[in-house]
């Protein structure tokens, strides 16, 4: 039987290995530098001298008369700073863009941002096993790869020839080590790409094999794996051992087949590795995030649901999958190996799992719980100092509403205190174009507490439109108070527009629980409540190319079903092209949505 390996999506696995360099192998160190000549010296010479010491990626700078080269060692830059014609030898440092830097949900998560000022991942060499990454994205930077594969159309191109084809290996590498508009978990991390996986994220157990056995021979600390298999061999087994005797840390995604037992993937199940499982931003674990048992246990979980990173077209991606889960872990590895120094890859297995934040779910679930890397560093991260207390005025009750004069009639509100301390203030109730208090009310309240309020008043006996509010001493609410002879009061019912709030994607059937696929989109309407009787017209794309178009009608519960039977693996996304009810107008928009398969 021949085995496919498959990128997956939402599944997560992680193997922490610590030793700082893989066997004998030392670690490329590769210096950046500007080597600034003397004024006789020409570009040609220039360029010459600094081949001769080793220097490749040479940049001619004509107006410093200087050229900008990556040098292999210490002992090439002492060579050329050595020369009578090199006036000296400069550190090519980074720049970045002054700009609003994003940290995505799961990199916060997992408290890498708290650890920065400690350590960033410098000097790890972090091999990502996957579709290659983009050589040019502006958040990467990539230090070098391998290219794995030997079918066509790869047979031709060169070892070097490691771009991302696909973008699930870039997605990865962004959460990992990204900078520039987003930030990865150990932004200074040395990625190199390792393409075992081709465009259409498929590949073998021979391109995997090859794939670690070069991270070994070229000084990679930590192989992360997003991908797997349902079943495993001894080739691939003697492969992972051979890897952690050597000291590679092999970190895996656990796989994207829940929630049934049992269902990591390969090489995932294998004891050498650390599994990961995907957890959503409420802490849960996901439900397709693969669970285990006597195959093999689950050893950590990391954020895998929603994960905005890179992708190929020099932008960005938000999916799920467990894939998007073990490059947290492999990233909080990075992090301790600079910190901490070498360890071996047991020493890193018990760090990681000794210091993990128990989530409450099974262990077969969620394994030891969420990697932290904060507790993994031992550092102690300060509680923010704490907000005053707040009081947010909402749900003003009615917040408009039409009377005859002199009509009573009552106000409400919530008075909520979103403050870190307690606090007393005074509540009061207003007509916006009359300066006088009509009436106020005391309210304490702890941190997180909410007190209901209400007011007695009495509409003008003059006709016109009048504001009136109930204000705290942080904040109010307004309401419209419209006086008529005639009441014109109406019933506002619950709006006509019509709003697609999700698109929900699972699997089920076959031996994994992965054959079929599900799509749920769920109608509310403006005030968020179930439309049922409304036809949800859609197109489904796989890869970026349309897969199949269909049309559901909601139920009582505002969701219309879409199934797709033997769907195949991929990148799914959901385009909305129209919803039509007798009652509610379609609101037009398609909210974001994609599952990997």
């Amino acid at each position: 039987m021949k085995l496919l390996l498959t990128a997956l999506s939402g599944s997560l696995l992680f193997a922490v290995a610590g030793s700082a360099l893989p066997g004998n192998a030392s670690p490329p160190s590769d210096l950046k530098r500007i080597v600034v000549f003397d004024s006789s010296v020409d570009t040609e010479r220039q360029l010459n001298a600094v081949r001769a010491a080793g220097g490749r990626d040479l940049r001619p700078l004509g107006l410093i008369n200087a050229v900008a080269t990556v040098l292999p060692d210490a002992a090439s830059e002492r060579a050329l700073a050595s020369r009578f014609d090199v006036v000296r030898v400069d550190e090519d440092l980074e720049v970045h863009a002054h700009g609003n830097l994003e940290i995505p949900w799961g990199v916060e998560r997992v408290m890498a941002p708290f650890v920065w000022d400690e350590t960033t991942g410098v000097g790890v060499n972090v091999g990502i096993i996957d579709t290659g990454i983009q050589r040019d994205h502006p958040d990467l930077t990539v230090s070098g790869g391998f290219l794995a594969l030997t079918s066509p159309p790869y047979h031709r191109k060169s070892a070097d020839d490691w771009d991302d084809d696909n973008g699930h290996g870039t997605h990865v590498a962004g959460t990992v080590a990204a900078y520039g508009a987003i930030a990865g978990v150990a932004p200074d991390a040395n990625l190199y790409a390792v393409k075992v996986l081709d465009k259409n994220g498929s590949g073998s157990f021979s391109s995997v094999i090859a794939g670690i056995d070069w991270c070994v021979d070229n000084g990679m600390h930590i192989a992360n794996m997003s991908l797997g298999a349902s079943s495993g061999n001894d080739s691939l087994r003697e492969a992972i051992e051979a890897a952690d005797e050597a000291g590679l840390i092999l970190i895996a995604s656990a796989g994207n087949s829940g929630p049934g037992a049992n269902t990591i993937g390969y090489p995932a199940a294998y004891p050498q590795t650390i599994a990961v499982a995907a957890s959503d931003s409420n802490d849960n674990i996901a439900s397709w995030s693969s669970r285990g048992g006597d195959k093999g246990d689950v050893d950590l979980t990391a954020p895998g649901v929603s994960i905005k990173s890179t992708w190929t077209d020099s932008g960005y991606r938000t999916i799920s999958g467990t894939s998007m889960a073990a490059p947290h872990v492999t990233g909080v590895a990075a992090l301790v190996l600079d910190y901490h120094g070498p360890m071996d890859p047991q020493k890193l297995w018990t760090l990681l799992t000794g210091s993990a934040e128990d989530l409450g779910h099974d262990f077969t679930a969620q394994g030891y719980g969420l990697v932290r890397a904060d507790e993994a560093l031992g550092v102690e991260v300060l509680p923010a100092d704490p907000e005053p207390a707040f009081f947010a005025v909402s749900n003003l009750d009615p917040a408009a509403v039409t009377l005859e004069p002199g009509t009573p009639f009552t106000v409400s509100a919530d008075v909520t205190n979103t403050g870190d301390e307690s606090g007393t203030q005074t509540v009061s109730f207003q007509f916006a174009n009359d300066s006088t208090t009509l009436q106020t009310t005391e309210v304490t309240l702890d941190p997180g507490g909410k007190q209901p309020v209400s007011f007695d008043a009495t509409a003008p006996g003059t006709e016109g439109s009048y504001n009136y509010s109930v204000s705290s001493e942080d904040d109010s609410a307004t309401g419209t108070l419209t006086v008529e002879e005639e009441s014109t009061e109406e019933d506002p019912g619950t709006g006509s527009v019509a709003s697609v709030a999700s698109i929900d994607y699972s699997t089920r059937g076959g031996r994994f629980n992965d054959r079929h696929l599900d799509v749920a989109a769920s109608v509310v309407n403006d005030s968020n409540e179930p439309v049922a009787g409304a036809t949800v017209s859609i197109v489904l794309y796989l890869d970026g190319n349309p897969y199949a178009s269909s049309s559901a009608t909601t139920g009582s519960n505002g969701v219309a079903g879409y199934s797709y039977s033997n769907a195949p693996g991929g990148l799914y996304t959901t385009t909305v092209l129209n919803v039509v009810h007798d009652t509610f107008e379609w609101d037009g928009v398609t909210p974001p949505n994609g599952f990997e398969k």
